[in-house]
């Protein structure tokens, strides 16, 4: 091997080994028709559509649905869904997962909107008990970051 070269490991010529087809039967079937409509809408696979959306399902569903592994114990375990989409570039995989994670946007929006009116009038109630006008911020104080990530980049986790 000449000086400063690298060793790789032998890669086959056949790539990688095929990926079977994405079946829309797996979905629930709630779900079945919004999900071709995405898919056809910004005209990509439908598993990129899918696995953004059983992702923000699980999100929603959260610590609602637990797993009970032994049936007389007590003992529960919380799922931790984790999604991605694989592909070459241009294959619309961030419009895909955009389009099938706004609904739970829209939710992550509406409860900060009620969260800081909560907190808003939670300021005031204390400023009126103590009699002292409010801050001019009261938002500031507890204010709550979302954390998600997108893109497999280190900057992006």
């Amino acid at each position: 091997m000449a000086r400063g070269a690298v060793a790789r490991a032998p890669t086959s010529a056949a790539g990688p080994p095929p990926v079977p087809p994405f079946e829309d039967v797996l979905l629930p079937e709630a779900l079945r028709s919004w999900v071709a409509d995405i898919a056809a809408r910004v005209q990509c696979p439908s598993d990129f559509v899918a696995v953004g959306v059983i992702v923000s399902a699980a999100a929603v569903i959260g610590r609602k649905v637990a797993i009970r592994p032994k049936r007389p114990d007590d003992w529960a375990v919380v799922p931790n869904l984790w999604g991605l989409a694989v592909g070459p570039p241009g294959l619309m995989k961030s419009p895909a997962l955009a389009e099938a994670l706004r609904p739970l946007s829209r939710l992550v929006s509406d409860a900060h909107a009620q969260y800081e009116e909560q907190m808003l009038a939670h300021h005031f109630h204390l400023a009126e008990a103590k009699g002292t006008p409010p801050r001019s911020d009261p938002s500031a104080a507890g204010r709550v970051r979302e954390r998600r990530a997108d893109g497999g980049s280190a900057s992006a986790l």
